[in-house]
């Protein structure tokens, strides 16, 4: 009887084990990107820099005035799910003709949870923030060099600035709408240039 009963213990051990690293294991595949090179050299399979034309399946958007006009496209046949995350939309930013940010867009303050968990797993540090009043009403939460947390009148917005690539996520109450933006600064710094140069 005492023989059956640590039989019964070690299976439960195995199971509890099994179980904890199949939910490590499926962690660490829950990423909005697709290799160890992404974001620094691009993003969805796409170059930094990457022209219109090498957008596949295209789908306009909108113009929009930020860095002088961009055009926003979305691909039409996109994945828009991320682990058991289902995103809204995934939207191309161009300007001067080339792929300088790509957002993330949920829809539901469950998804936006779930994003949130994916970036605390990608930047642990930055959810252990230091509280500071800017304005009145107005807080601003800075956990290290780089990286900061706004939250204001239901509008929560997370700033990530390391030094290739500039992350700002932002979610409004209101509409429960969450955009996780992921921003080249290399390829700002080309679009500046060429500005400069017209």
């Amino acid at each position: 009887m005492k023989r059956q009963a640590m039989f019964v213990r070690l299976a439960v051990v195995i199971v509890v084990s099994l179980v904890s690293v199949t939910t490590t294991l499926g962690d660490e595949k829950v990423s909005l990107f697709a290799s160890n090179s992404e974001p620094i050299d691009g993003i969805r399979g796409m170059k930094w820099g990457a022209g219109i034309q090498d957008i596949l399946d295209k789908q306009f958007v909108r113009d929009t005035e930020k860095y002088g006009l961009t055009k926003v496209y979305r691909r039409k046949n996109e994945i828009l799910s991320v682990g058991d995350m289902r995103l809204a939309d995934i939207e191309y930013y161009f300007c001067e003709g080339t792929l300088y940010q790509v957002n993330f867009i949920t829809q539901g303050k469950e998804s936006w949870g779930k994003l949130k968990s994916i970036i605390r797993n990608m930047y642990p540090d930055f959810f252990q923030p230091t509280e500071i009043q800017v304005a009145p009403g107005l807080y601003a939460q800075v956990a290290a060099k780089g990286r900061q947390h706004f939250n204001f009148g239901g509008l929560d917005v997370y700033d990530i600035d390391t030094e290739q690539i500039n992350f700002i996520a932002e979610y409004k109450a209101e509409t429960e709408k969450g955009t996780f933006a992921v921003i080249s600064k290399k390829q700002i710094e080309h679009i500046k240039q060429l500005q400069r140069g017209k």
